[in-house]
């Protein structure tokens, strides 16, 4: 699940809880504009077990940098430059 931020009418955190509570993912993209109520939603919703920060050279410790995964990170993406 992502959640960044748009132009248009943010998403309430309740709404947010509620779908993803519904959704149960393993893992959150958020930029940094929402990363506080990523964190937030991490905590009230057991499922969540990473947080992914799409914005570049964003360094937090309870938080995952895609820009800083390694190589051997099995997975079907690469960067995009």
């Amino acid at each position: 699940v992502i959640i960044s931020h748009s132009n248009k009418d943010d998403i309430t955190k309740y709404e947010l809880k509620s779908i993803l509570t519904d959704a149960q993912p393993t893992v959150l993209f958020t930029s940094q504009y929402y990363l506080d109520t990523a964190r937030a939603l991490k905590e009230e919703i057991p499922s969540i077990k990473y947080i992914f920060v799409l914005d570049q050279h964003s360094k937090n410790n309870d938080t995952i940098n895609v820009y800083d995964v390694p190589d051997i990170f099995n997975a079907k993406w690469r960067r995009r430059s």
